[in-house]
């Protein structure tokens, strides 16, 4: 029988209290998962387009400067590479036009940010149990 292998997460987040409240989520819920994180949607890109293994998920705010996460969205589902790579959406917009875009072009999964430390540590609970526990996900490269 083999072990579960670590799970690899990127999160691509401009705001450093968002970025540490699912840090801290993620290692209560999910110490399994090696967090990787990013701060723009260009190096987002740069790390996923780069020689290292592929992510088994992406965690993508919209509301970044420069390149939003619509735009990263974008990329990553056009990339042959990129393109299995199941991304959720964690922002704050709850606008029926962001939701509907980030669908449209792919995504997987669209969350509203919460409110509180505990609202992310339920976020990241039910992240766990449904995307890393139950459904089955391609191997990264």
């Amino acid at each position: 029988m083999t072990e579960p292998r670590q799970f690899r997460l990127l999160y691509v987040e401009d705001s450093p209290a968002d970025t540490e409240f699912v840090r801290l989520a993620f290692k209560r819920v999910a110490s399994d998962t090696q967090l990787d994180v990013v701060d723009s949607g260009e190096k987002a890109l740069a790390l996923l387009r780069s020689p290292k293994p592929l992510p088994d998920m992406v965690l993508l705010d919209l509301k970044m400067p420069g390149m939003d996460g619509h735009e990263v969205l974008t990329a990553i589902k056009s990339d042959p590479r990129l393109h299995a790579v199941p991304v959720i959406i964690l922002t704050s917009s709850r606008l029926e036009e962001d939701i509907a875009r980030a669908y449209q072009v792919g995504a997987n999964c669209y969350l509203p940010k919460p409110d509180d430390a505990l609202g992310y540590q339920a976020t990241a609970t039910e992240v766990h149990k449904f995307w890393m526990r139950t459904a089955l996900l391609p191997k990264g490269a």
